[in-house]
C-alpha cells in the first residue's frame, strides 16, 4: 500500500514538474506592442542575400515571439535566431522537439512561410528580437542589369511602426550612375529612399516612419551585373528599360489615385463642415464657461514686480509665459548661453575678425570657450545640454560663432547636426515650460485650433453656397440665398477671428497660472523701466547679474546694462558681479551674440536641407515611396508575441 501511494505521489510530482514550464508560459496575459522594424539585406556576388531583421518589442508580458519569414519560393540558407544584447546577437538554440525552454526556438513551415517560435519570457521591458537568414539566388541577372525585388517588411505586424531598411550591394565600383537605381513601395507613401556609399559599397537606405499596421515595405533596385558575377539565376533577356517603364507607370497610377482620393475626401468634408457652421457661438460659450471654472476669483497684481519670481531657466520661462506658440526663439538660446556663462560653464569674449578681399573690412563675433562639464551648484538641464551640443561639435572646447556659421554653409551634415541640437533645445525647453502652464495651455490650443477649423469651414461653406447660386441661373431666388449664405459665413469668420484674438490676448489660465503670468510680466516690466528706478534699492549686484540673463531673453538687455552703467561705478560692477566682463560691453549682447546666434540658427535650418533628388519614384533614383507593389517577394513576413 505504501509503495502504491509513493508511486502516485512520484507521478504527480513528475506531472507538476513537466507542467511547470507550460504554466510559466501561460501565467500572465500577453501584452506588448512592436514599435520599430529594421532590416539589412546584404547581397553577395553569388546573388544570395543575407538578411538581418530586427523587431523592437515593448512588452508588459510575453513568453516569446513568432518571427515569420516569407521565402517567396527561394531556398532558405543558414539562419540564426536570438535577441540583441548590446550590439551583439545573443543566439538561441534550435530545439526540434519544441521543449519550450527559454532561449530556444522551433521552426514551423507552411508553404513558403517559415515561422521561428522563439521562447524568451519578458516582463516590463523592451527587447529586440533578431532573425538572421540567407535566401539563395534571390537576385536575378538579366542581360543588361541585375535586379533585387523584395518586400523587406512583410504584412504580418499588427502595429504602427517606424521602419528603417538598408540594402548593401556587393563590393565593386559603379561607374555609370544610370545603372544603379532604386524604388520603394508600400510604407507610409511618404517615406524616403536614398542611394549612397558605406565602407566603399553602394547602398540603398529606406525610411518609413509611422508605417501603418499590416503594411509592407518593398524595395526594388537594379545595378550592374558585374557586382554579381557568380550568380546562377540568369535570364538572357534585356529588362532594364521594361523595369524602369513599369516603375514610371506605377508612379503615374499612384498620382492619379492620390488626386481622386483628395477630391472625394474634400467633398465628404464639405458636407460635414456645413453642419458645423454654428461652431463660433459654441466656442464663445465654451470659452467663458472654462474661464469661470479655471479662475473664479481673479486677482490683479501690481504692474511692477521687483523680485525674481523663481530661479526657473530663462528659456523655460519665456516658453511658458511669453511665447504664444510655446516654442523658444534665438533670443532664448542667447539667454541660455549667457546663463551658462554666468554659472561658470562657459566663457564669452568679443573677437574682431579681419575679412580679406577686394572690399576688406572687419567684423565682430563672439568666441565661446567651454570651461567645465559640471558645476555642482548648477546641474545642467536638458535644454542646456542641447546648447552645449550646438556650440561644441566633435569635442571642441573653443569656437567662434562666425566659424560655426561658415562650417554650416560648407557642410550640410554639420548643419543638420546643429539644427538637430537647436530643435532639441526648443523641444526640451518647451516641454519644461509646458509643465508650468499645462493645466490651461491645452485648452487654449484646443480652442485656437477649433477656431481655425471653423474659419476654414466657413470659407468653404460660403464659396460652395455662392458657386451653387451662380450656377442656378434659372432660379434667381437660389442666387439670393447663395449671397445670404455667403454673408452669414463671413459674419461667422469675423466672430472666429475675434475669438482667436481674445484667446491670444486673454488666454484661459488657472488661478496659479494667472499669478505666475502676472509675476513674470511684472518682473519683465520692471526690467524694462529700470532706468527710472533706484537699482540699488531693488537688488544687489549679484542678483542683477542673474536678472540680466532674463533681460536677454526678454529682448531688453540694453536697457538694463545702460542703467547699471549709470547707477553704479565700474569699480562697483567689477567687484559686485562675478562675471562682469561678460556684460560690460553692451554690444556683445545687443549686436554680436544675439545676431550671431540668430544667424547660426538660420544657417543651420537653411543649409541642413537635402538638395539632392527627393521627388517621386517616377525617375527611379530614390526619393519618396510609391503605392502598389512592383511584385517583390516576401509579403507574408512579420512578427507577433505570444
Amino acid at each position: 500500500m505504501k509503495r502504491r501511494s509513493f508511486f502516485w505521489l512520484a507521478l504527480m510530482a513528475l506531472v507538476l514538474a513537466l507542467a511547470g514550464p507550460i504554466s510559466q508560459i501561460r501565467a500572465a496575459e500577453v501584452s506588448y506592442k512592436i514599435t520599430n522594424q529594421d532590416v539589412t539585406a546584404e547581397i553577395t556576388a553569388e546573388g544570395n542575400v543575407k538578411f538581418t531583421q530586427k523587431w523592437v518589442f515593448d512588452a508588459s508580458f510575453m513568453n516569446g515571439a513568432l518571427l515569420k519569414v516569407d521565402t517567396g519560393g527561394f531556398e532558405l540558407g543558414a539562419y540564426k535566431i536570438g535577441v540583441e544584447n548590446g550590439n551583439k546577437l545573443e543566439e538561441f538554440t534550435e530545439d526540434k522537439l519544441d521543449s519550450k525552454r527559454p532561449k530556444t526556438f522551433h521552426i514551423q513551415s507552411n508553404r513558403d512561410i517559415r515561422t521561428f517560435k522563439a521562447y524568451y519570457p519578458v516582463s516590463n521591458k523592451k527587447v529586440t528580437f533578431v532573425a538572421e537568414y540567407t535566401l539563395n539566388h534571390i537576385v536575378t541577372n538579366y542581360a543588361d542589369t541585375a535586379e533585387f525585388n523584395r518586400k523587406l517588411i512583410g504584412e504580418g505586424v499588427d502595429f504602427k511602426t517606424d521602419v528603417t531598411a538598408k540594402v548593401i550591394l556587393p563590393p565593386g565600383q559603379i561607374t555609370d550612375k544610370d545603372s544603379f537605381k532604386a524604388w520603394a513601395h508600400g510604407g507610409t507613401g511618404s517615406g524616403t529612399v536614398e542611394l549612397g556609399q558605406e565602407n566603399g559599397r553602394s547602398v540603398v537606405i529606406l525610411k518609413s516612419n509611422g508605417t501603418p499596421a499590416n503594411r509592407f515595405v518593398e524595395v526594388h533596385t537594379i545595378f550592374p551585373t558585374s557586382l554579381t558575377p557568380h550568380n546562377t539565376n540568369v535570364v538572357n533577356q534585356n529588362m532594364k528599360a521594361e523595369i524602369e517603364s513599369k516603375e514610371a507607370a506605377q508612379a503615374e497610377a499612384d498620382r492619379k489615385a492620390y488626386e481622386s482620393q483628395k477630391y472625394t475626401t474634400s467633398a465628404v468634408q464639405w458636407g460635414a463642415m456645413i453642419l458645423m457652421s454654428l461652431l463660433p457661438f459654441h466656442l464663445w460659450r465654451k470659452y467663458f464657461k472654462l474661464r469661470r471654472q479655471l479662475n473664479p476669483n481673479p486677482v490683479q497684481l501690481p504692474i511692477h514686480n521687483y523680485n525674481l519670481p523663481s530661479h526657473t531657466a530663462p528659456a523655460v520661462v519665456t516658453s511658458a509665459v511669453f511665447r504664444s506658440s510655446g516654442e523658444p526663439n534665438p533670443d532664448d538660446f542667447s539667454a541660455t548661453v549667457a546663463d551658462l556663462a554666468r554659472k561658470g560653464y562657459l566663457e564669452l569674449e568679443e573677437e574682431r575678425r579681419e575679412n580679406r578681399g577686394i572690399f576688406s573690412n572687419s567684423s565682430m563675433t563672439a568666441r565661446v570657450t567651454k570651461l567645465t562639464d559640471e558645476v555642482a551648484d548648477y546641474p545642467l538641464q536638458g535644454h542646456e545640454r542641447a546648447v552645449l551640443t550646438f556650440l561644441f561639435p566633435d569635442d571642441e572646447t573653443s569656437v567662434t560663432l562666425e566659424d560655426l556659421e561658415k562650417r554650416m554653409k560648407k557642410n550640410r551634415h554639420f548643419a543638420k547636426k546643429r539644427l538637430a541640437a537647436y530643435e532639441n533645445f526648443q523641444s526640451r525647453a518647451s516641454i519644461a515650460g509646458s509643465q508650468l502652464v499645462e493645466s490651461a495651455r491645452d485648452k487654449n490650443n484646443s480652442l485656437r485650433f477649433q477656431a481655425i477649423g471653423a474659419i476654414i469651414l466657413n470659407v468653404i461653406l460660403g464659396g460652395v453656397a455662392l458657386f451653387a447660386g451662380y450656377m442656378a441661373t434659372n432660379h434667381p431666388f437660389l442666387q439670393q440665398v447663395g449671397w445670404i449664405a455667403l454673408g452669414l459665413a463671413l459674419l461667422e469668420i469675423v466672430l472666429n477671428v475675434i475669438f482667436m484674438i481674445t484667446v491670444s490676448v486673454r488666454p484661459l489660465r488657472t488661478a496659479e497660472e494667472d499669478q505666475l503670468y502676472q509675476e513674470w510680466h511684472g518682473f519683465a516690466k520692471m526690467l524694462e523701466d529700470v532706468g527710472q528706478m533706484n537699482m540699488r534699492d531693488i537688488a544687489s549686484l549679484a542678483l542683477w547679474e542673474e536678472y540680466l540673463v532674463y533681460a536677454i531673453a526678454f529682448g531688453i538687455a540694453d536697457k538694463v546694462l545702460d542703467a547699471l552703467k549709470v547707477q553704479f561705478t565700474q569699480a562697483e560692477l567689477v567687484e559686485g558681479m562675478t562675471y562682469y566682463p561678460m556684460y560690460y560691453n553692451t554690444g556683445l549682447y545687443s549686436h554680436v551674440l544675439s545676431q550671431s546666434i540668430s544667424s547660426n540658427v538660420s544657417s543651420a535650418s537653411a543649409y541642413s536641407q537635402d538638395h539632392s533628388y527627393s521627388g517621386s519614384n517616377s525617375g527611379g533614383f530614390g526619393g519618396g515611396f510609391s503605392g502598389g507593389s512592383s511584385g517583390g517577394s516576401g509579403g507574408g513576413g512579420g512578427a507577433s508575441g505570444f
